[in-house]
């Protein structure tokens, strides 16, 4: 990878987005970012350096990291900021309200965004390729529940209203970007990839204001919150964001991912019982304040979720990778948990 590229993020207050971005200031690239508060900007500084591994110093972040306020379902911020870009990621999900059950509320801003980061793309001459964070659920969703074989990229979420707003927000944006490929088929410069990870969990950036529904979700199964009644029947393919990043930087060089999509897991769905165990195993030992909390049983009165197995044939054949082993994600996610005096 040549160095000293420029990178466009959208999104940089992001779990996924932290990694991106240091991993790219690391590799000696310079990096613009858009954020929503200009309150969160001197503790994303801060926590880069202080999380590198690679010796990353306040110099290089304030030299090379560029980071400007813009909302992607608004025009204000973003002039001139796609100018001489060579890359794109866009990773931002924008929510005007996380806890509404709304369908507008998560579909027009995820539609919006993605539409107007690939029109400002669009004017860009320089932009080589843009990489956009879909998500396994624009793939394995609405489906028949007896389905035995794995999905592939090939497979699209059958919008309904079974669906959650979620599924169908990230099914309707990421079809947006394909029309839009489609539609300027001759008329723009770059191509697209896009990366569809199933649940993603991992530890967050050191101070980083991050923090992730994924990883939530993870927490919830170990804390306590479903002791006494069991744990929901549901059942997730779990990834590391570390890899989620590290792939999200590859797609961009790799002619292989041009105009491509890609299922990104650690293997086989675990019910949340089987991660229960797996936690529980891991601690036993060492931590028996979180083992006492960790749930034992099931509660039969929740409806069974029906596996969803991703095939990530392509994303290793293509990027030539093993994706981290199930129980380094989870130690690791669990320990920083722990650190963040989460559990």
């Amino acid at each position: 990878m040549s160095q000293s590229q420029t990178y466009l993020v959208t999104g940089g207050t992001g779990y996924i987005a932290s990694y991106v971005i240091l991993d790219l200031l690391e590799q000696g690239n310079k990096v613009r970012t858009s954020i929503r508060s200009k309150s969160k900007e001197s503790q994303i500084r801060k926590s880069l350096v202080e999380s590198s591994g690679n010796g990353l110093t306040k110099e290089k972040v304030d030299e090379n990291l560029e980071i400007f306020i813009a909302d992607l379902v608004n025009d204000e911020g973003w002039d001139g900021k796609f100018d001489g870009v060579d890359y794109v990621l866009h990773i931002a999900s924008p929510l005007t309200n996380p806890y509404s059950q709304n369908l507008d509320d998560f579909v027009i801003p995820a539609t919006k965004g993605t539409k107007r980061v690939l029109e400002l793309a669009a004017k860009s001459p320089s932009i080589k390729r843009v990489t956009i964070t879909s998500s396994f659920a624009a793939i394995g969703y609405g489906h028949p529940d007896d389905r035995k074989e794995p999905f592939t990229e090939e497979d699209w979420s059958v919008i309904s209203d079974k669906l959650r707003p979620y599924q169908v927000s990230k099914t309707l944006a990421e079809k947006v970007a394909w029309d839009f490929i489609k539609e300027n088929e001759g008329k723009i410069n770059f191509q697209i990839t896009v990366i569809n990870p199933n649940l993603v969990i991992g530890p967050t950036l050191k101070d980083y204001p991050a923090w992730s529904a994924s990883v939530e979700i993870f927490k919830n199964v170990i804390d306590g919150t479903y002791l006494e009644k069991g744990l929901p029947r549901r059942s997730f393919s779990l990834v590391d964001v570390r890899d989620v990043a590290k792939i999200h930087i590859g797609s961009l060089h790799h002619p292989g991912a041009a105009n491509e999509r890609f299922i990104l897991n650690n293997g086989r769905p675990y019910s949340f019982l089987e991660i229960a165990n797996i936690v529980r195993d891991l601690y036993k030992d060492t931590n028996p304040e979180l083992v006492a909390k960790i749930p034992t049983k099931e509660d039969l009165s929740t409806p069974p979720d029906y596996p969803k197995t991703g095939s990530i044939t392509k994303a290793k054949t293509t990027f030539q990778c093993e994706p981290t082993p199930n129980e380094i994600t989870i130690r690791d996610t669990v320990d920083n948990l722990i650190a963040l005096k989460k559990l």
